[in-house]
């Protein structure tokens, strides 16, 4: 079994998002958080590899968030910010 020592990750652009998902092994993704400033959502991994299973993720397509979408990304779900 793999570990992996990350809380969250962001996959950028909008065809790449997708790929990436279906590449890393999301069998789906749970929401967890609605960013209303920046129309995005902060969702988690549903996955039978348990390395993936729960890890955080936010998809940004093209034009999505403002010049702090990255910074409110990382804060993921411990941001009293989002939601």
């Amino acid at each position: 079994m793999r570990t992996l020592d990350l809380q969250r990750i962001v996959f950028a652009g909008g065809d790449t998002s997708s790929y990436a998902m279906r590449k890393i092994g999301a069998d789906a993704l749970e929401i967890s958080v609605f960013d209303q400033e920046q129309s995005g959502h902060v969702c988690r991994f549903v996955s039978s590899d348990l390395a993936l299973d729960g890890l955080e993720v936010v998809l940004k397509g093209g034009q999505v968030g403002g010049d702090d979408f990255l910074l409110r990304a990382k804060a993921g779900t411990t941001s009293a910010q989002l939601g």
